[in-house]
């Protein structure tokens, strides 16, 4: 059988397959045993490898780590904020009467902490769902409780169906009356239904645009 010529050339245009691990054994063999015998191919193989390992994208562990802490932390205090807003409000939501300064605060943290809470579930598909769904339940409930005092109707159980709307924005009664505060509890809930719909389709677009493995 003729040998075959291991002359530099041939081992250059081989090196390239030998980097990537896709050549034959018999090419392996030729190139490993040349390499052995020949700086300068053996100086091209190294730049080669150093060059692959430049190529490859390097992940910052620490950074996505504190990224996911942040993102994480962000959201145990938005829900935090929002429920503390909440039970701040329930009694005077319960009585009625006017509110107070602390409670008009305690429905602007409620506002503020609910685009937190949006913001920072934005890629999170469960948790943007949850806010579609609170977002849904809080705006037909302002709606249902504007309708119902417009009309002059309603019973008993509207209350309770509509405490997600009148707790919270309890506070806007420090200087607005009901229908005003639910005409603006609908408006704010239908901003972050919205938010909330985009979200949602921008994530599926985001797992359709990925090809399967």
């Amino acid at each position: 059988m003729k040998e075959i010529d291991c002359g530099c050339d041939v081992i250059r245009d081989l090196l390239p397959l030998y980097v990537d691990g896709v050549c034959s054994d018999a090419s392996r063999a030729l190139v490993e045993a040349h390499l052995v015998e020949c700086e300068d191919c053996r100086r091209l193989f190294e730049a080669m490898g150093t060059q692959e390992t430049l190529n490859e994208p390097v992940i910052d562990e620490k950074r996505l780590f504190r990224r996911a802490a942040s993102r994480l932390l962000a959201i145990v205090a938005a829900l935090a904020v929002i429920i503390a807003c909440f039970a701040v409000n329930l009694g005077g939501a319960w009585m009625g009467g006017p509110a107070t300064v602390g409670q008009f605060a305690a429905t602007i943290g409620y506002i503020v902490f609910w685009g937190v809470f949006c913001w920072a579930v934005r890629r999170f598909r469960t948790l943007v769902k949850f806010s579609l769904i609170m977002s849904a339940i809080s705006f037909v409930g302002a709606l249902w409780a504007l309708i119902c005092r417009l009309t002059d109707s309603g019973w008993i159980l509207d209350a309770l169906l509509t405490a997600l709307t009148s707790v919270p924005f309890y506070g806007l009664r420090w200087f607005l009356g009901w229908d005003e505060t639910y005409a603006a509890a609908a408006v704010i809930s239908a901003v972050w239904l919205a938010v909330s719909i985009i979200l949602l389709r921008r994530l599926k677009k985001d797992a359709v645009d990925i090809p399967a493995a």
